[in-house]
């Protein structure tokens, strides 16, 4: 109802007044709790909470993870290495600064930030199918498999290990 509601309004008036928002909130049944959150939605930042949920763009949401992401280990070296895209870019200019990119998109992109050792034989066991490409000379190792796509795809790269695990101190 509220997204509805919510698209109904922003489709037929982009300007919104702080009585246009109360009345979408008012007819949904919900109410702002927060003064900022109220101007955050009047000023176009996100949308209203629906179903427990706000919409907020990724450059926005980026900044609000920023002090998260600034303590998360990160080796330039290897970014530069891991992810020859980026390091062309960079050579061209085009990215400034790779510790930037990695906490404004890599994080969202699911990059990995630093090295991080794989147990190849836990690696081996929990993914069969990792171990039949590395016996198929379709991947040369656990490790590769995981620095290419296996963060990516939320692979472990050993027993119990965290992404809290890459925060440093």
């Amino acid at each position: 109802m509220l997204r509805r509601a919510w698209t109904e309004q922003k489709n037929t008036d982009n300007s919104r007044s702080s009585n246009d928002v109360e009345k979408v909130m008012s007819e949904a049944g919900t109410s702002f709790l927060a003064r900022p959150f109220r101007e955050m939605v009047l000023s176009g930042q996100c949308g209203p909470l629906l179903e427990g949920r706000v919409s907020v763009p990724r450059e926005f949401f980026a900044e609000l993870l920023s002090p998260m992401l600034s303590r998360i280990r990160f080796d330039v070296a290897f970014y530069r290495r891991t992810y020859v895209d980026l390091a062309q870019a960079e050579s061209r200019g085009v990215i400034a600064d790779l510790r930037t990119h990695y906490m404004q998109f890599g994080f969202f992109e699911n990059r990995l930030p630093c090295f991080v050792e794989v147990d190849g034989a836990f690696y081996a066991r929990e993914y069969p199918d990792v171990a039949s490409a590395i016996v198929e000379n379709r991947t040369p190792s656990a490790q590769a498999h995981f620095d290419l796509i296996g963060f990516s795809e939320g692979r472990l790269p050993r027993r119990g290990w965290k992404f809290a695990d890459l925060m440093a101190g």
